[in-house]
């Protein structure tokens, strides 16, 4: 499906000057909590469509942040990398907007990854609480942050927080096939090369 259905994202174009390059904001729930409710997996594209009918492009980190506010729910960003590092080599497991700064500063945090991690931040604000970023190699680890808890050693799972500590939510219900993840209050976008590898690796878990 694709933001528009079902009105559950709403797209703006953001400047003339950018063409078919659209923004995300909030829109209805319904939809999706229809499909998830009765069973199915929605696999969103970052495409949208203005009251216009215009198409537009939107980036995909903000089209989830967009899902994400509209569902109620948490949000984790999937990514190719083992995780983010510290000038000691350690794996750092929560960052804040201040930190961040600061390993960008000193060239800890470097290229594609001070993308994410912005983008990260950005959606940290929006949604009012903590954002997680993990690792698509390793989808059969994703239902334990799925359930709040760690990935394990090795594996990519960092918080980065704007507004402090966790707070509840309500959860979204759904199964994949006959397996049942329980609650889920989390909306994860995988980016378009790794989304058929995700998906086949959580159905086939």
């Amino acid at each position: 499906m694709f933001l528009g259905d079902g009105d559950s994202i709403k797209v703006t174009q953001l400047d003339e000057e950018l063409g078919h390059v659209g923004l995300a904001q909030p829109g209805s729930p319904k939809l999706i909590n229809s499909l998830l409710e009765n069973g199915y997996l929605p696999v969103v594209s970052s495409i949208g469509v203005t009251d216009e009918g215009q198409l537009m492009n939107v980036n995909a980190d903000q089209a989830a942040t967009a899902l994400a506010a509209t569902l109620g729910a948490d949000l984790i960003l999937l990514s190719d990398v083992s995780g983010i590092l510290d000038g000691k080599g350690q794996r750092i497991a929560e960052m804040t907007a201040a930190k961040a700064e600061q390993l960008i500063e000193q060239g800890i945090i470097t290229d594609g990854m001070i993308v994410k991690v912005n983008a990260a931040l950005d959606a940290a604000r929006t949604l009012g609480r903590p954002v997680d970023i993990a690792s698509w190699r390793h989808a059969e680890q994703l239902p334990a942050l799925f359930n709040g808890m760690p990935m394990g050693p090795g594996y990519a799972d960092f918080s980065l927080s704007f507004v402090g500590r966790r707070r509840s939510f309500p959860a979204l219900n759904f199964k994949i096939r006959k397996q049942s993840y329980g609650t889920l209050g989390r909306a994860f976008y995988p980016g378009s090369r790794s989304t058929v590898q995700t998906i086949q690796r959580l159905t086939a878990l």
